[in-house]
């Protein structure tokens, strides 16, 4: 039997949002582990470099804020 390969596949989360200003990126404990400006209604960032859990997103634009939870499994 051959061996076993493993392979780790990016895992980006793409963000579009009118008037985007801020993204800001927090684990389960409340720990911030992105925290960045942007000038975009499009936002790419990559989630590779987290550990599998729970995470919120907020994202803050010209008219308010968003928040959204997101797992990662991997």
């Amino acid at each position: 039997m051959p061996g076993v390969q493993t392979c780790a596949l990016p895992i980006y989360l793409n963000i579009a949002v009118e008037g985007m200003k801020r993204i800001t990126l927090t684990n389960a404990i409340g720990q911030v582990v992105l925290d960045r400006t942007v000038d975009s209604d499009n936002e790419i960032v990559d989630m590779s470099q987290y550990e599998s859990g729970i995470y919120m997103v907020r994202i803050t634009t010209t008219d308010g804020v968003v928040v959204k939870r997101i797992t990662i499994v991997k």
